[in-house]
């Protein structure tokens, strides 16, 4: 027998994600800049934050590509919403992700932080992006800084970790 407390609930919640078709029609219709103009407000606000990007997951990846640097810097900085930013970026194309990802990632470890380095480090891994962690880890490896390199060391070891090579 179904708990009627947790049936009310479900129902609810079906409910509430049936709401979310024509609110996501709403947002096609919206224009991806005006959407990503709001949407870069609520990155930037800590309240709002976790729901932007829970909310990014629901959007086509066209307006995750107009916020992709915004959405890199949050995954670069907070390891509280690094699971979200992973789903987020995740939804993207593999081809728009290499071709975007190094610029933005060059910047942020501009700032030689080696909790930058290890968000960043971790979102190329999970994302698949070889290239992109052997990048950070020689950059890593190649730092003044002993924690950098700490970082560097630990996924030089990583399975997903292949030194760059020069292109041909």
């Amino acid at each position: 027998m179904i708990d009627a407390g947790a049936a009310a609930i479900w129902s609810s919640l079906l409910a509430a994600a049936r709401e979310l078709v024509p609110l996501k029609a709403d947002a096609l219709r919206a224009g991806t800049t005006p959407l990503s103009d709001a949407a870069r407000a609520s990155l930037a606000n800590l309240a709002e934050r976790r729901h932007a990007l829970e909310v990014l997951t629901w959007l086509e990846p066209e307006v995750t590509l107009a916020l992709f640097d915004d959405v890199v810097r949050v995954a670069a900085h907070t390891q509280r919403d690094a699971l979200l930013t992973r789903q987020v970026l995740g939804r993207l194309p593999r081809k728009a992700l290499a071709e975007r990802i190094d610029a933005i990632v060059d910047r942020l470890l501009a700032a030689e932080d080696d909790d930058v380095y290890r968000r960043l480090a971790e979102l190329a891994r999970h994302l698949g992006l070889d290239a992109t962690l052997a990048r950070i880890v020689e950059r890593a490896l190649a730092s003044a800084d002993p924690d950098i390199r700490d970082v560097g060391t630990d996924f030089a070891t990583s399975d997903r970790y292949s030194p760059a090579r020069p292109a041909p």
